[in-house]
């Protein structure tokens, strides 16, 4: 038998598991780098953008979510290919589009936690339309070794 969960009760338990792994990690994390906390090349993601809530009934509110100033949970965001740079990967210097991506899928999670979407030599956009399969793997291979070490 198939049991229905409300989508609230269901996403209030993801993000409850993701606190838990979010301070083991934190942990890690500190011991890694230091009280400075992430690595120097991190994209901060602190301001919450408004969202449009749409209710069950389809009535929409406008809801300014506001940054947590007292949380305890770290959330490690890794956003999706957006580098236009000519080469196979990207360079480890914050663009506007990483960051405009980062801000507006992660941001919302800032009520919860401090989100930090850590640099990485992510495959470019050119090189995901015109590389060979080969070119493609290796490609991949670095941007999944420098989220890694990130």
């Amino acid at each position: 038998m198939l049991v229905r969960r409300p989508v609230a009760v269901v996403l209030v338990s993801a993000l409850a598991a993701l606190a838990l792994a979010a301070t083991s990690l934190r942990a890690r994390v500190r011991a890694r780098c230091g009280s400075a906390g992430p690595v120097r090349r991190t994209i901060r993601a602190p301001r919450a953008l408004a969202t449009t809530v749409i209710d069950a009934s389809g009535a929409r509110s406008i809801v300014n979510a506001t940054p947590s100033s007292t949380t305890k949970f770290d959330c490690f965001y890794v956003y999706p290919t957006v580098s236009t740079e000519s080469g196979p990967n990207s360079d480890l210097l914050v663009q506007s589009n990483e960051r405009a991506v980062a801000q507006a899928q992660a941001s919302r999670f800032s009520t919860l936690c401090r989100v930090w979407a850590p640099m990485y030599r992510q495959e470019t956009l050119p090189a995901l339309l015109s590389s060979s399969p080969a070119a493609t793997v290796k490609a991949e291979g670095v941007a999944y070794a420098s989220l890694l070490a990130a």
